[in-house]
């Protein structure tokens, strides 16, 4: 508990969370990315452009339900295991052995 805490808290509903998600869903690269590779395709799969839209946006919602599915069942497993520290001590050289090399690029 935070300092001059007196008691349990509650927790309050805050406003604007559609508009929020919304604005990080469309910034997100990834979906970035999905809706630049394959929107030109979806245009003329029909004569009606109302029907083509919703194929592809049926399609990234399936899509990305999908590979944020596994990348959690992915983690829930492997965060469970004995091999989660040394994954993280690896990952962890590699991201310090990227900035180095970035370092020594810049001063280079």
């Amino acid at each position: 508990q935070g300092q001059g805490s007196t008691g349990p808290q509650s927790l309050q509903p805050v406003q604007g969370g559609f508009r929020t998600g919304f604005l990080v869903g469309i910034s997100n690269p990834k979906d970035i990315i999905f809706f630049a590779a394959f929107f030109p395709q979806f245009i003329g799969i029909s004569p009606n452009l109302d029907l083509s839209l919703v194929i592809l946006t049926i399609s990234w919602i399936v899509l990305d339900f999908l590979t944020l599915s596994l990348v959690y069942l992915g983690f829930q497993r492997l965060s469970g295991s004995q091999l989660y520290p040394h994954l993280l001590g690896l990952c962890g050289l590699i991201l310090l052995m990227v900035a180095l090399y970035g370092i020594y690029s810049i001063f280079s």
